[in-house]
């Protein structure tokens, strides 16, 4: 019976996703659009990469790709607050979406090395337009959820599908773009876009909806009056709101954005497996294949339960940390694919618990302010993790293995400086704690 019982509470937690969907036609639009686009996105990566693999075969040649879409959101997120004054957070959506369209078209015009400043050009006005988009989307989901277990749950499927876009976006744009050509990929990408703002398009919810959400010391009584400054103060008595802000921008500069060049860069020594792109694909497919599973397996522990989830991100810390040294000694591909699924898990959960405590205890009033700045810097931070993989250029058979045995004592010195924090219980957590 304990078992059956068991057996029910999960089929119960994982029903409430579909049932989520099902219900709530904002979340159910707003969710389809971000795996559409995030789909594209994929394609984009490998076809972007591939093409400058063509046109100017050098690591820092990806370097400096990768630098550019880690970068250009830098400049498009402190512009959220004051642009959500004056336009509707659906309008400005609908806009970037279908500015990105045009501008990945663009890149069909791509013909010789000399053409690369396109390349360059288009893909950071995509960041740029990302910077926007996607705080403006975290924080419409608030204000179309009834309440905090909607919330988590509205939370986990936006994690849920980075992650499977990551498995079936990056799978099957390796794929395409290695037997198609670069230029469909591209196409695939640019009507992904136009889908997206379709979708966006279906989305109606009133201005000020949502539930009401706890206020912080020095909190401004409404988001019309919050400036930088107000927030620079909220964040100085709020210490914990700083810390959980920042986990992004570790895991983007120490996982994220030097993974993503190292990984290309590991493709070439594993050519008995298949061309650069299909391996490519392979990695990141098995990466986001078991980095899916993680956020639905551990919320059955975890649920809503703030303090739980404080634990879950350390030893996510820990998770990710391991999984880069396996991928050290750039050991035989089987092992190699164990490593890139652990350092998925740990990132994508300590991405997506700290999204849950921001969305959950910031107080609205600060919310797009806290959300574009959290998004800023890890774009601008972001950039520092081209560096140690640039610097392999010389010896990548010496620079890869050291790059991935840093980078996991990075995440190592996190979840201890996490721990410490936790013991000293200098964080408040909601009065009562919904499942």
């Amino acid at each position: 019976m304990p078992e059956a019982r068991a057996g029910t509470s999960i089929f119960q937690h994982l029903t409430q996703y579909s049932d989520l969907l099902r219900y709530n036609s904002n979340v159910r639009w707003l969710w389809f659009s971000h795996v559409l686009s995030l789909f594209g996105d994929w394609f984009n990566f490998i076809a972007s990469t591939q093409l400058v693999a063509q046109l100017a075969p050098s690591p820092l040649a990806l370097s400096i790709l990768i630098g550019i879409r880690t970068a250009s959101p830098v400049f498009g997120a402190p512009l959220v607050p004051y642009i959500v004054r004056r336009m509707r957070r659906r309008t400005l959506l609908i806009g970037a979406d279908v500015i990105r369209f045009f501008s990945v078209l663009a890149l069909l015009l791509i013909r010789s090395p000399e053409d690369l400043w396109i390349l360059y050009t288009m893909i950071g006005l995509q960041g740029f337009l990302a910077g926007m988009f996607m705080p403006v989307r975290m924080a419409i989901l608030p204000k179309i959820v009834a309440n905090e277990h909607e919330l988590g749950t509205a939370n986990t499927l936006s994690s849920l599908s980075w992650t499977a876009m990551i498995a079936l976006g990056m799978s099957l744009g390796g794929v395409v773009t290695a037997k198609a050509g670069i230029n469909v990929s591209f196409v695939v990408d640019s009507l992904t876009f136009l889908g997206s703002a379709g979708l966006i398009t279906l989305m109606h919810y009133e201005r000020n909806a949502g539930p009401d959400q706890p206020r912080g010391t020095g909190t401004p009584a409404t988001d019309e009056r919050v400036t930088y400054p107000d927030l620079f103060r909220f964040l100085r008595v709020n210490l914990d709101f700083l810390f959980v802000g920042s986990m992004k921008t570790i895991v983007t500069v120490f996982s994220f954005v030097p993974t993503q060049v190292l990984q290309v860069m590991l493709s070439y020594r594993y050519e008995h497996i298949g061309p650069s792109a299909i391996v490519v694909g392979i990695i990141f497919g098995i990466g986001g294949l078991a980095s899916f599973f993680a956020p639905l397996v551990t919320r059955v522990f975890t649920g809503n339960d703030h303090m739980k989830l404080r634990h879950a991100v350390t030893m996510s810390f820990l998770l990710t940390g391991f999984g880069m040294w396996l991928q050290a000694p750039i050991p035989p591909f089987p092992v190699l694919l164990f490593g890139v699924a652990l350092r998925n898990v740990g990132a994508v959960l300590i991405w997506t618990f700290s999204s849950q405590i921001l969305l959950s205890r910031v107080p609205a009033a600060m919310r797009d302010h806290v959300l574009s700045a959290e998004f800023l810097l890890l774009n601008l931070a972001g950039v520092l993790g081209v560096v140690l993989p640039a610097l392999t250029s010389g010896n990548p058979d010496r620079g890869i293995p050291i790059a991935f045995f840093a980078l996991g004592m990075c995440f190592a010195v996190g979840a201890a400086g996490w721990a410490l924090w936790l013991m000293r219980g200098r964080y408040s957590l909601p009065e009562v704690e919904q499942e």
